[in-house]
């Protein structure tokens, strides 16, 4: 990793690209944690970005932090998922 300071702001990835990253210690344990619900890489990595993007979003939209800035998250209310019903 660089020290040199950034003079562009990064760019999301294209849709359809392949991005690689490296998976450290606690990458893999935390990864290993989303996956025990029996998700896979993929769908892991998905939910997670997904999940953050919309806690950003949302603060933008209320004004808690002016956009492009990283809200701090200090608190949050869970909940059993509900379970799908199929009717005939």
């Amino acid at each position: 990793m660089s020290n040199t300071p950034r003079t562009q702001k990064p760019t999301a990835p294209k849709a359809g690209s392949r991005s690689s990253i490296r998976v450290d210690a606690t990458l893999s344990d935390d990864l290993a944690v989303i996956m025990a619900t029996g998700a896979d890489f993929a769908g892991a990595v998905r939910a997670t970005v997904g999940q953050l993007a919309d806690m950003y979003r949302t603060a933008w939209a209320h004004g808690t932090v002016p956009e492009s800035e990283t809200p701090l998250l200090i608190a949050y209310q869970l909940a059993p998922r509900p379970t799908p019903t199929h009717q005939p």
